[in-house]
């Protein structure tokens, strides 16, 4: 087996990979030996700010998690090829796509008579929050 550096002892490199195996494969935990080195945790008030530190929470003028995911199960089992189409068309295509009922049934909310030019507008006809950027 090759060595990866040629400047230490072998226990002592792997002792060094084990210190900073956090770091390079991104495990949950703190992996430095000595407790100053540690990565210092965000306070209260950068954990409020943080929009990361708390995901249950929506971004002000946002949408929320929920809203998140049914826009995106939208868009991911209607192709933008299929565009513009009407209710009848993004049915067909959600069905064909073997989307989840809850797909189906966001679709089958849809009003009919309207064609629809992007996920977007049917979105926005579902009722659902329209960001602005």
């Amino acid at each position: 087996m090759e060595r990866e550096t040629t400047k230490h002892a072998a226990r002592l490199d792997e002792e060094l990979s084990h210190q900073s195996a956090s770091m390079t494969r991104g495990a949950p935990v703190e992996s430095r030996s000595r407790e100053e080195r540690v990565q210092e945790s965000p306070s209260e008030d950068e954990a409020a700010i943080d929009p990361g530190a708390r995901p249950d929470l929506a971004l002000p003028g946002g949408l929320s998690p929920e809203e998140i995911d049914a826009r995106s199960e939208l868009a991911r089992h209607l192709s933008r090829t299929v565009f513009p189409a009407d209710r009848t068309q993004l049915l067909d295509a959600a069905v064909g796509d073997e989307a989840p009922d809850r797909v189906l049934a966001l679709i089958r909310q849809l009003p009919e008579g309207i064609t629809f030019a992007t996920v977007q507008a049917a979105w926005d006809a579902l009722g659902g929050y329209h960001e602005h950027r």
